[in-house]
């Protein structure tokens, strides 16, 4: 079961909020929260309670990575605190720990580097035809090119308010992504 809200209204403007009841666990939205019911076993049986037969899982809304990101952070140390009890009663432990617990690291790591791969945006920082131009011209000829290969277009204020103007949208684009949420 999940609900979903496009609305972008506040909370004293909202009316109507959508529930959807599925059989299966899709992702919609990164505005959805979803409840997952799993059965601990084939069937439900009658004699037995219904919440010793299920398990529940909530998931928030936002990034999809970062939320399966969390639910491995949980489950890591679930599953080293059980082991480490087991190992306790059991001398011999369970040889597959180890293995899984590695297992469990790889998980973890793939769904952070999944989640910074996708959730950085595309950025474009186009240069000024001109400042181009000059690059290009000064690499052919094998040297640096110097603000003297400008010649007057160092004093035109139209080409260096389009330079600044350039510039500004270059901080707005790069802002778009150094102020992105880390997860750690």
């Amino acid at each position: 079961m999940f609900t979903e809200d496009d609305s972008g209204e506040t909370d004293d403007e909202k009316e109507n909020i959508l529930y959807y009841i599925s059989n299966e666990i899709c992702f919609t939205s990164a505005k959805m929260v979803s409840i997952v019911f799993t059965k601990r076993s084939a069937t439900v049986e009658a004699d037995k309670t219904i919440h010793s037969q299920l398990r529940i899982i909530f998931f928030s809304d936002g990034s999809p990575y970062e939320t399966l990101h969390a639910i491995s952070k949980t489950m890591a140390p679930y599953f080293k605190s059980y082991v480490k009890e087991k190992s306790k009663i059991d001398r011999d432990g369970d040889k597959m720990a180890p293995s899984v617990e590695k297992k469990i690291a790889e998980l973890e790591m793939g769904l952070l580097h999944l989640q910074q791969n996708i959730d950085i945006p595309e950025i474009s920082l186009p240069i000024h035809p001109a400042v181009q131009q000059i690059i290009k011209q000064c690499s052919d000829e094998g040297r640096k090119p110097k603000v003297s290969d400008f010649g007057s277009k160092v004093e035109d204020s139209t080409f260096l308010n389009q330079l600044q103007n350039g510039v500004n949208r270059w901080i707005k684009e790069i802002q778009k992504v150094s102020v992105l949420n880390v997860v750690g």
